[in-house]
C-alpha cells in the first residue's frame, strides 16, 4: 500500500500486486485452511499475551495462556504441512513472476519492496523446509507437557487469590531483587568481613559496595585535590569561566528584551554552539576534570565515586603538563576568537536597533584579559607541581588497580584490594566475574576468612 504511488505508473505491476495481496489473504484466512488459521491465531495471541503480560493479573494471564495452549493442541493434529506447502507453491510461483516483471521496470530504483518480498518468500520457503523435518507427534507431546504445566500454574494461582489478583511482573524491582535472596552473609564483604556500604542515590538507585580501602583512598585523594585547588591554572580558568558565565547571563537579558528579533535569536544560537565547542577543547575539558575531582573527593561516600575519577583526572593533569610545556593551547584560542567575533556581531546587530544602549564591549575586554591570564601562568613554577601531582595520582591509580600490600607477622605480605560492588538489578558481584581483577584475589583468600569466622 505504501508503494501504490509508484506502482500506479505501471498498471500491470499494480494489478499483479493486488492479485498477490488477495492470494495471500485467501491463503491466510481461507476456509480450506481453517485449522491452520486457528493455530496461527492462537500462537499470535500467545505472543501478544507474553508482550503485554504486565497488563494482566496473574490469574487472568494464566487462564488466558491455558485457553490458548489448549486451542493450539486441538488444531495441531489436523494440520497437513504437505497440503499447506502445496497450497503455497502457486503463490510462490506468482511471487517469482512478479519479482521478475518488477525488476524489468525502473521501480527498483525508487523502492526496495522487491528485496523485502524476496526475503519474505525465502522465509516462508525455509519455514516449510523446517516444518517438514519436524516430528509432529513428538512436538505435540512437548506442547501437551507445557500446557499441563500452565494448567498447574493456573490452579496454583487460583488457590492464592490475594496474591494472584495483582498484576504480573516480568522482573522484580531493583530493591526487591536484593531482598528476596538476602541473608546474614550478604551484609558483609567476603574478604575483610566489613559491612557493605549501602547508598540510595536519586539518579543511580541503590548501590551496594565493598568499603575496603575507602578511607585510605579518600584520604590520599583529598590530599591531591587540595594541591590541585591551589594551582594557579585552576584559579585562572575558573575566572575565565566566571567571565563567560557573566556574559551569557547578559545575553539572556538581551534575549528577553528583544524576543522578536530574528537576528538576535540566530546569533544566540551560534554563540551557544561556539560555547559548547569551547567545553570540548582539551584545555577546558581538563580544567573541568580537575574541578570535578576536588568536589567528588570531598563529598564521596563510595569507593567507586573516587576510583572512577582517578584516570580522567590523571589525563587532565597530563594534558596541562603538555599545554604549559609547549605553550600550545589547542583549539582554545580558535574557539575563543570565534566567541569574541560573535559578540562583535552582536554589537553590530544591537547598534542597528533604535534607542539601544546595550553593548558587549566590556565583556569582550574582560574575556580577552582572562584568556591572557591563562597564558601568563608561569610554566617553570606550575609544571613541577603538576608533575608531582601526576606521580601521586599514578600511585593512587595503582592502589585502585592492584590494592595495597600489608606486612603480616613481620615477615609475610598480604595484598588487600577493594572487591567492587553488587549489581542491584542482576545481583551479580564484581568479584565473581572471572574476567575481573578481583576474582583471583577473592578465590584465594575468601575461604580463609570464612574459616576464621566459623
Amino acid at each position: 500500500e505504501s508503494n501504490e504511488m509508484y506502482f500506479k505508473r505501471f498498471p500491470e505491476i499494480l494489478s499483479a500486486a493486488e492479485e498477490l495481496k488477495l492470494d495471500l489473504i485467501k491463503y491466510r484466512s481461507g476456509n480450506e485452511n481453517e485449522n491452520f488459521q486457528q493455530l496461527i491465531g492462537g500462537l499470535d495471541s500467545l505472543w501478544q499475551l507474553r508482550r503485554e503480560l504486565p497488563d494482566y493479573t496473574l490469574q487472568n494471564a494464566s487462564r488466558q495462556a491455558k485457553y490458548l495452549t489448549e486451542k493450539i493442541i486441538k488444531n495441531i493434529p489436523d494440520i497437513s504441512v504437505n497440503l499447506l506447502a502445496s497450497d503455497w507453491h502457486p503463490i510462490s510461483s506468482s511471487i517469482t513472476r512478479f519479482l521478475r516483471d518488477f525488476n524489468t521496470t525502473t521501480l527498483s530504483t525508487v523502492t526496495g519492496v522487491a528485496s523485502r518480498i524476496k526475503d519474505f518468500q525465502k522465509q516462508v520457503e525455509n519455514g516449510f523446509t523446517q516444518l517438514k523435518k519436524l516430528d509432529m507427534a513428538k512436538n505435540l507431546e512437548d506442547v501437551k507437557i507445557i500446557a499441563e504445566k500452565i494448567g498447574d500454574t493456573y490452579n496454583v494461582f487460583l488457590s492464592d487469590f490475594l496474591i494472584t489478583e495483582k498484576l504480573a511482573q516480568f522482573s522484580l524491582s531493583e530493591i526487591d531483587s536484593i531482598l528476596v535472596s538476602v541473608n546474614e552473609d550478604d551484609f558483609y564483604t567476603p574478604v575483610s568481613q566489613k559491612p557493605y556500604t549501602i547508598l540510595f542515590q536519586d539518579t543511580l538507585g541503590l548501590t551496594v559496595e565493598d568499603p575496603t580501602l575507602f578511607d585510605e583512598l579518600k584520604k590520599r585523594s583529598i590530599e591531591e585535590s587540595e594541591k590541585i585547588a591551589t594551582l594557579p591554572i585552576v584559579s585562572v580558568f575558573r575566572n575565565y569561566f566566571k567571565k563567560i558565565q557573566s556574559m551569557r547571563e547578559y545575553v539572556s537579558e538581551i534575549k528577553d528584551n528583544y524576543r522578536r528579533n530574528l537576528d538576535i535569536r540566530m546569533k544566540i544560537f551560534e554563540l551557544d554552539s561556539a560555547m559548547a565547542e569551547l567545553k570540548r577543547t582539551i584545555a577546558v575539558n581538563s580544567y573541568f576534570e580537575l574541578e570535578s575531582f576536588s568536589s567528588i573527593c570531598n563529598n564521596a561516600e563510595l569507593y567507586s565515586q573516587i576510583a572512577d575519577q582517578i584516570e580522567p583526572t590523571l589525563a587532565g593533569v597530563g594534558a596541562f603538563i603538555q599545554i604549559y610545556s609547549e605553550n600550545v593551547y589547542g583549539d582554545l584560542d580558535t574557539i575563543h576568537i570565534k566567541i569574541i567575533d560573535h559578540l562583535k556581531d552582536f554589537n553590530k546587530i544591537l547598534s542597528e536597533i533604535k534607542g539601544n544602549r546595550d553593548s558587549f564591549d566590556s565583556y569582550i575586554e574582560e574575556m580577552n584579559f582572562a584568556l591572557t591570564q591563562i597564558k601568563e601562568v608561569d610554566s617553570n613554577t606550575v609544571i613541577p607541581v603538576l608533575e608531582q601531582i601526576e606521580e601521586d595520582l599514578q600511585e593512587i591509580f595503582l592502589l585502585v588497580s592492584n590494592g595495597i600490600s600489608k606486612t603480616v607477622y613481620g615477615i609475610f605480605h598480604e595484598r588487600i584490594i577493594n572487591l567492587g560492588k553488587v549489581d542491584g538489578k542482576a545481583g551479580r558481584k564484581s568479584w565473581e566475574d572471572p574476567n575481573s581483577i578481583q576474582y583471583k584475589y577473592y578465590k584465594n583468600v575468601s575461604q580463609r576468612f570464612k574459616n576464621l569466622r566459623n
